[in-house]
């Protein structure tokens, strides 16, 4: 088992091609180059709020609402202690959030295989992607071998320098973002005394699994 504290741990600003203010604390790493790399994280939207597109990713995501109400469409929200699960390939946003947002976040590889590329990993291609183009309201711009301008999406440019490979996406295996209420799920007891838990969802091939365990 990894414990990380809080606590204990640095803020660091990243998003640096969206649009807005958002720190984090990273709780817990995987190994970069893995098809299972993962990072567990602390979310704190800052002054002025934070926005993205509607996009996608070639990853999985988990996301808990700590405080506050977390958009991910237009008209969609998760509420202050809900449960959200991100497929990969499958579309979300645009998202607009308020300021003192906070969330625990898990973002890992998903079933396809392709991995996840860390923050320290996007954070350096962001850098280098910026000699050559520009990020603006989540979106890279740049121009072409052949003089033409071209318009991406920041995290699909971002993959596809650092990898030095085309982004694709494995076929989605739901239609929308999974949100869920442990309020109307029950604790039951675990094969671990004293231990109950609340198993909210098993997700893929891979049995991913989204719970709560309580002492």
């Amino acid at each position: 088992m990894r414990v990380s504290k809080a606590a204990d741990t640095d803020i660091e600003a990243v998003g640096s091609m969206r649009e807005g203010v958002l720190d984090q604390k990273h709780l817990l790493f995987g190994e970069d180059g893995s098809p299972n790399n993962y990072d567990l994280n602390m979310g704190h939207t800052g002054g002025g709020g934070w926005r993205t597109p509607r996009h996608r990713h070639n990853f999985d995501q988990v996301r808990y609402v700590i405080k506050g109400r977390l958009p991910y469409s237009e008209n969609d929200f998760l509420e202050e202690g809900w449960v959200g699960y991100f497929p990969e390939s499958v579309h979300y946003g645009p998202q607009e959030r308020a300021e003192g947002l906070r969330t625990l976040v898990l973002q890992s590889g998903g079933a396809s295989g392709q991995g996840y590329l860390s923050v320290a990993q996007r954070e350096a291609t962001n850098a280098e992607l910026e000699k050559s183009g520009e990020f603006k309201k989540g979106m890279y711009t740049y121009t072409d071998a052949n003089g033409v301008e071209q318009t991406v999406d920041g995290s699909q440019a971002i993959f596809e320098h650092a990898t030095g490979g085309k982004l694709e996406f494995a076929t989605p295996r739901y239609e929308d973002v999974i949100a869920m209420n442990p309020d109307a799920y029950d604790w039951l007891p675990s094969t671990d005394q004293g231990v109950s838990e609340k198993w909210l969802g098993t997700f893929t091939e891979r049995n991913f699994r989204i719970g709560f365990l309580r002492l």
